[in-house]
Formats: structure tokens, sequence, C-alpha cells
């Protein structure tokens, strides 16, 4: 075949998934003009950071809506989020994309979104869905690097050979390149892999490859079984010495089962399946770590109050503590359903105001900070925190004002400064609060070492 005959196909196949995913295109044009934007000196437009969310959902849509009478949905799907973009200011974006709203609606809500999409209520058929998306994703990844890595070695290379990278329309040749393969190459590549992932005419075969029947059955099941081994002893320790989990252990509980769970899904459509017994009951296997993640739990949040990630942790267990309940029959055992609770209360404790986990975070900080304050003698008649300086303090409560300081640093890396300003009289947290003690416990008040 010839190079223009490969040319001609080229743009054919991509002329279709434009046609076939007109939303998805038009995204991926407003973030070439983006590029460009900033290209041309002016600053990157707040309203890319909606870009992600917008896809997401433009491409849940589709999925959903391909063969359906609902299809008017996708084509006006992208309206909300153009009157966001317009109506919202740039400030407002700005602080929204450092919170853990916009990181778990990224990381979680979209993939889930995507994943639910599919409607894929078989388990087998499920983790055929989610070996696509994460065969595609390292696929475009590997496909991108490739692409700007020969890009620019010409690019280099003719620079290097003739010397003309110094010349302004070459480098804004070399640069508008760059900002098409990055924006629309790279995301018509994605569609494109999707499409012929996901098209009935192309649906591939359930079985996995031998690799992956490696990497299951030789890497991650037998870490499995070293990881529950010491979870195990862990837990016994804990028993015989009666004492409580250190709180990070949640944390490594719950990388440990939705693993498990993660691995246990990709089984179903492994050539050869092995460890049967430990995977036909991980549910009961893993049912006595759960007392280790929700112990751990109750003794951070005892000792430290709530927080927006600890509150998402305490999801995160529920997530995890539902899937395990579930599978403990096969009957129940879905994890279309288990996907379908995790997107449902992430949404809700991400979105829904009287139970947002930034809320919660808030209100428990400014309680601890309270208690914190009256204990150490901090807290005047009128509520607010003492800040007059001191040569000598209680060397007794270096842990409490160092945690003191570390609520109101919450209040403060979240911009509640009316609640430090108003109810606690601190205009600036790191002024006000820590020179009111002496320098030689700066060290401990303000970094607890």
């Amino acid at each position: 075949m010839s190079l223009r005959e490969t040319l001609s196909n080229l743009l054919r196949t991509w002329s279709k998934i434009w046609q076939r995913y007109p939303v998805e295109t038009g995204i991926l044009f407003l973030l070439l003009l983006a590029w460009w934007h900033d290209y041309f000196g002016m600053p990157t437009p707040w309203w890319v950071c909606l870009a992600p969310l917008a896809a997401a959902t433009a491409l849940a849509l589709n999925i959903r809506t391909r063969n359906g009478r609902l299809r008017a949905a996708y084509y006006v799907s992208w309206i909300p989020w153009v009157a966001a973009a317009v109506l919202i200011p740039a400030d407002s974006l700005e602080a929204w994309i450092t919170t853990s709203q916009y990181v778990i609606s990224v990381t979680i809500l979209a993939p889930l979104a995507l994943l639910l999409a599919r409607r894929s209520t078989d388990n087998r058929r499920f983790a055929a869905d989610c070996s696509a998306y994460v065969e595609t994703a390292v696929a475009l990844l590997i496909c991108n690097a490739a692409i700007n890595g020969v890009w620019s070695a010409i690019w280099c290379s003719l620079g290097y050979i003739f010397g003309i990278m110094d010349n302004c329309a070459v480098q804004h040749i070399y640069k508008d390149g760059i900002a098409v393969i990055n924006t629309l190459l790279t995301g018509t590549l994605l569609l494109t892999l999707l499409d012929m992932r996901f098209s009935e005419r192309v649906r591939s075969a359930a079985a996995t490859s031998r690799l992956t029947d490696g990497i299951v059955n030789y890497l991650l099941a037998p870490a499995l079984f070293v990881y529950t081994a010491i979870l195990y002893v862990y837990l016994a320790k804990i028993i015989v010495t009666w004492s409580l989990p250190k709180g990070g252990v949640a944390y490594m509980v719950f990388g440990y089962t939705m693993t498990a769970f993660v691995v246990r899904a990709m089984r179903e459509n492994t050539g050869r399946r092995m460890f049967d017994r430990f995977f036909d009951r991980l549910s009961i296997i893993v049912l006595p770590t759960l007392v280790l993640f929700w112990t751990g739990v109750a003794h951070r949040i005892i000792e430290y109050g709530y927080t927006d990630w600890r509150v998402y942790l305490i999801i995160c267990g529920a997530v995890m503590s539902f899937c395990t309940l579930a599978f403990l029959s096969r009957r129940t055992g879905r994890y279309h359903y288990v996907a379908a609770a995790a997107a449902l209360l992430f949404f809700v404790t991400a979105y829904v105001p009287r139970f947002s986990a930034e809320r919660i975070g808030l209100r428990s900080q400014t309680e601890r900070a309270e208690r914190l304050a009256a204990r150490t003698g901090l807290l005047l008649d009128d509520g607010r925190i003492d800040l007059t300086h001191r040569s000598e303090i209680d060397t007794l409560l270096l842990d409490d004002y160092y945690e003191l300081g570390q609520s109101l640093h919450y209040l403060y890396k979240e911009n509640d400064t009316t609640t430090l300003r108003c109810r606690f009289g601190i205009a600036d947290l790191y002024r006000d609060y820590y020179d009111i003690f002496p320098g030689k416990y700066d060290g401990r008040i303000r970094w607890g070492s």
C-alpha cells in the first residue's frame, strides 16, 4: 500500500471517528485553541480544567445513548460546561482545581461514569470493560510518547545539523506540531482505540494474553498471599498486646482489599485460573482486615478529627465493606453494583452540601481547634485565641500547641479565612499564631519535630 493510500485510509477513519464523536472532537479543538492561547503569550484559560469532566460526560452519554431516544442529551451535553466556563470567575475555577472535590471528580467519578455507561452487569463483561479501558490508556501513553519523541527527534536533528532552530518560523512549526500531537491527534487516537475495542464488529475475545495470565497468577496472587500473612500477623500482635492499630494501617488495608478484588475480577477472563480456593473465599479472608481498617479509622478520627480526605477514606471503607459483603454470595456479588454504589457515595459527599466532605472537615477542625485552645488556656471568653507573645510556656503542652496549629492550618489551607479571622481573631496564621511562642520551641510547635 502506497503512502498516499495509507494517509487516505487514515483520514477516512478519523473522519468517521469525528462523525461518531462530534462533541468529544469539539472539546479537542477547544483544547488546541487553549494551547495556542497560551502560545501567543496570554495565560491559559482556567476553563481548561473543566475539559476532562466535559469529555467524560460526553463520552459516557455517547456510549449510553448511541441507539436510544435520549440521543439529544449527548448533543447538548457541552452546554452546561460552556455555561460554567463563561459564568464562573477564573479565580473560583483556579481555587476549585486545588480542592479534593475536583480530584475526586476527575480520578473517581469520571472513570466510574465511563464504566457504568457500559451497563455491564455480568462480572466477566464488566472485568473485560475495565481491562479495555486500562489497556487503551496504556497503549495511548506509549503511542503519545513515541509520536512526541519522533517529532522532537526530527526537529532537534534538523536544528543541530542545519542550525535553524533559532529561526522563529521553525520554532513555531515545532511548537504547533507539539500542540496538535498532544490535543487533537492524541484525543482522536484515544477515541479510535475505544471505538475499535467496544465496537460490536471488532469486540475482542474474552481470553487475555499469556502475559496477563502470568501477571495475575505468578505476580499479583503470590503478593496478595504475602500481604495477607502480614496483616494477619499484625492482627495477632494487636490481640496479644491489646493495643490499637496505627492510623495508617487503614490505608494499607484498603489498598490490599481492593487490589485483591481487582485481581479477582481480572481472573474472570484469564485463560488459566490458579488459587481458586483463596479467591472463592476472598470475602471471608478479608473480613478480619476490615476490623483493622475501621479500628484504625476510628482511632485516627478520635485523635485528629475529620478532614475532607478522612471523610473520603470512610467512603472508601464503606465501598470496601459493601464489596466484601456482596461477594459473600455469588448471587449478590456484582462489580457493577459496587461501582454504582461507589459513584453514588462519592458524588453525594463531593456535591451534596449537607453531606459535603469539605464542610464536615471544616466543622470538625473548627471544633477541635476550640477544644485544644481551651485545653491549653489560649481560648478567651469571647471565643478568640489569645495571641499575646509569651517568653515561657508549659512544655507539657507542646504537643497540644502543635495539634492546635495543625487544625488552624487546615482551616487556612481550605481558605476558610472567615473562621480564622472572625471566630479566632487570626488574620495571618504564621505571623499571629506561631510567633506567640518562644523561638526555641518553634520547630516542635510548627513542625512537630
